[in-house]
């Protein structure tokens, strides 16, 4: 060991030994000390104000015991609430209670906490004059310690360090994996939830960040429990306890995780969110207005609180109605659309005896079969590929049905139940004028068609571009040497993503070889497989240019592991394409192009109204 090596160790060794001798007290530091003993607390704050959240409070404090409840108190001497809840916190604001597990009433609880900080001072101001008065609850030691059925193995873990420069990451939580992808993420159209990427990383062996910055690999046998729960959704399970093993043998927390930009850290806060379950269970409630309550075309002034509330009590929807009146009354810029989608729909679907759903337990009938005739085909089809419909206009007399678990026979039952007017699944998007509704995959020749116009794939990039008439698809690698994937860019808009379980689905309905998964590629160009590098050279030596073996070896000696994989895999996939005949190539570019627009061979009819 060199000196300067030596040096360093013993830097390190000092700064450990004085953390340790620094032990966090309520005394020395009653925030952190709150904030240390309770990690899923700071979590959650980090969460409703980012994790610059201290510059914006003066103090929290234990109110009550039993459940947990926190009182927050912000800088401007305005407060709020947080109350433990096993599975997630509930925030208290303003007199309103917002369920922080359901995604769109956290971005309402995130508004409501921006509108208390516009009320007072600039942050750096004097907080409360008396924030003293109740850290007497908190000396008591029933207040210290959280009772026994609201203290999670977060709590007893975040008990353990107290040194005064430990610093808390959001975590990982069950709550967190119950999550569904925001529509800003890469991942919206690859995952139901944060559960199955997770779930996709473990069984991958592709690395997790912890909360002290580490990163270590999870063993599949070892967390073959883990999995099952992931597998099943039993994601209460994973809080209990250090179910996770990394190829090391450690054991670890779900809590251990940090929540990184992929889990969906900082994602869904901006300031321009919409709450789209209140947005969408208020659109249903103003259609109920004009199919039931005043069986007419209606207008703005008809969006009363009396007609809202007469119309709730005959819709099936998600969002609470104190939500969905407030909403009504103070998205002003959504009254438009409100109005004039109701109307488009009354006009379009004239029957009255269609009720509103949204997120219904029908609804989910419907999506349980779309699960259940996935699974048996190995599909990877996203629910939002197959029917994007954000609201179901639903036949009283069809609402005790069952229906059939198999793609051909549940597509068609759907078919059917939409041409008899009796099943309407309604696609929902902001209107700038009037609007008109549109029809999609009610016949089976009703998906469009594209020509493939070749490919453009350079040495100097790590993708190969396909190209089509109306457009391009770049696919490419979204994170280090994994998420393979295209990205769709049309000439008049961009299309989204289409991964890599959609990519092999289009090319198993079509007959062709299936790439295979990252890790594999990974594993292989680590090992220096000889067949892999083989088939790299014939797909990379067709597709970008044409060089000698030796030269070939030379350019993937030089290339880091993110390159070869995603020039293996993008290259591999224009090779197949490319040797197909012209309509077949077509058929397959058609049909990728398809899924972004969720009309897949495999898609649902739905309407659209736009």
């Amino acid at each position: 060991m060199t000196k300067l090596a030596i040096l360093r160790q013993l830097i390190k060794e000092e700064i450990e030994d004085f953390k340790n001798s620094q032990l966090l007290t309520f005394e020395s530091d009653p925030l952190e000390y709150i904030l240390q003993k309770y990690p899923s607390l700071d979590a959650t704050m980090t969460d409703l104000m980012t994790q610059h959240y201290r510059d914006y409070i003066s103090g929290v404090f234990v109110t009550a015991p039993k459940p947990t409840t926190f009182r927050v108190v912000l800088h401007n001497g305005q407060e709020f609430y947080l109350i433990y809840g096993p599975k997630s916190y509930t925030a208290k604001i303003s007199g309103k209670k917002y369920d922080l597990l359901n995604l769109s009433e956290e971005q309402f609880a995130i508004t409501s906490i921006a509108q208390l900080l516009e009320l007072g001072l600039p942050p750096g101001s004097s907080g409360p004059n008396n924030p003293e008065e109740n850290q007497a609850d908190l000396q008591n030691k029933d207040a210290e310690e959280a009772p026994e059925e609201t203290a999670p193995e977060e709590v007893k873990e975040g008990l353990k360090k107290k040194s005064k420069f430990y610093i808390k990451e959001a975590s990982l939580s069950p709550a967190e994996l119950e999550k569904p992808f925001t529509s800003k993420s890469e991942f919206k159209d690859q995952y139901d939830d944060r559960g199955e990427r997770f779930l996709d990383k473990l069984k991958n062996q592709e690395p997790f960040e912890l909360n002290d910055g580490t990163q270590i690999v999870l063993d599949p046998k070892a967390t073959a429990e883990a999995i099952k729960a992931l597998q099943s959704k039993d994601y209460k399970t994973l809080g209990k306890g250090k179910v996770f093993i990394d190829t090391k043998g450690n054991a670890y927390g779900l809590s251990s995780f940090k929540k990184t930009p992929e889990f969906g850290s900082g994602a869904g806060q901006g300031g321009g969110a919409e709450n789209t379950e209140i947005q969408e269970s208020a659109q249903s409630v103003v259609n109920s207005i004009a199919y039931k309550i005043l069986g007419k075309i209606i207008s703005a002034e008809d969006l009363t609180p009396e007609n809202l509330t007469a119309a709730y009590a005959i819709s099936d929807v998600t969002a609470g109605l104190d939500s969905i009146i407030e909403y009504v009354a103070n998205k002003k810029q959504w009254t438009s659309t409100f109005v004039n989608t109701a109307n488009l729909l009354l006009k379009t679907f004239p029957s009255k005896s269609l009720q509103q759903h949204r997120g219904s337990s029908f609804v989910k009938s419907i999506y349980s079969a779309f699960n259940a005739a996935k699974k048996k085909v190995d599909s990877s089809l996203n629910s939002d590929k197959w029917n994007p419909a954000d609201i179901w206009m639903v036949d009283e007399s069809i609402l005790g049905m069952e229906f059939p678990t198999n793609f051909e026979e549940l597509n068609g039952t759907l078919v059917e139940l939409y041409n008899d007017r009796k099943l309407i699944g309604v696609s929902l998007k902001q209107l700038s004028g009037g609007g008109e509704i549109k029809i999609y995959n009610l016949a089976k020749d009703s998906t469009k068609s594209y020509q493939y116009k070749g490919y453009d794939s350079r040495p100097t990039n790590n993708n190969t571009v396909l190209l089509y008439d109306d457009g391009s698809i770049t696919f490419r690698t979204f994170n280090f040497a994994g998420n393979f994937a295209g990205e769709i860019k049309g000439k008049k808009a961009a299309g989204g993503k289409i991964g890599q379980g959609p990519i092999n689905d289009v090319l198993k309905l079509n007959g062709l070889p299936l790439l295979p998964n990252a890790k594999e590629v990974q594993e292989g160009f680590k090992s220096n497989n000889q067949r892999l590098i083989d088939d790299f050279y014939q797909s990379y030596s067709t597709i970008v240019e044409n060089l000698n073996t030796e030269e070939f070896n030379a350019l993937v000696q030089s290339k880091d592991l993110n390159w070869l994989v995603s020039k293996y895999l993008s290259t591999k996939l224009a090779f197949i394409i490319n040797s197909l005949e012209p309509d077949r190539q077509n058929e397959v570019i058609s049909d990728m192009l398809n899924y972004a627009s969720s009309s897949t061979k495999s898609s649902s009819v739905f309407v659209k109204v736009s």
